[in-house]
């Protein structure tokens, strides 16, 4: 099954290769004719510089293109994306809100608080396994 694979690949590799062969004497003869066809109107080395400029145009030409095609996406911030003061002033009294609970809690039954903060100090010192993944959690 692995030699499969390896042969596919070095398959897709050879016609990559001859593929790429191909396209450099495509770009060789097209130049030259270019060239010769420059010949019948301007000198030889004007011939020539006319056309080097055009194929280093056309090679900047694709360069550009390439990279407007793989630049990096610019993700949008629509409007309905940022929240609003209000939301932000809303959710500001729900978290101050459950505070003031949590902590009316607590100071009801600082017993139980105590003894439910002690075991889960002793599960994570003696639990290697959920002191990781208690990590895991916080970094994610």
């Amino acid at each position: 099954m692995i030699s499969r694979f390896i042969a596919k690949i070095a398959i897709a590799f050879a016609m990559l290769l001859i593929g790429l062969i191909a396209g450099m004497i495509a770009i060789a003869f097209f130049t030259y004719a270019v060239y010769l066809a420059l010949l019948n109107v301007l000198v030889s080395p004007a011939a020539a510089a006319i056309t080097g400029v055009v194929v280093l145009a056309v090679a900047l030409v694709l360069m550009g293109l390439v990279r407007v095609v793989f630049r990096p996406r610019r993700r949008r911030v629509r409007v309905a994306d940022i929240p609003t003061l209000e939301e932000c002033e809303n959710a500001a009294d729900v978290g101050s809100e459950l505070g003031r609970r949590i902590r009316g809690l607590a100071g009801a039954s600082t017993g139980g608080g105590l003894l439910a903060a002690l075991l889960a100090g002793f599960a994570v010192g003696i639990s290697p396994k959920l002191r990781t993944f208690l990590e895991s959690l916080l970094k994610s």
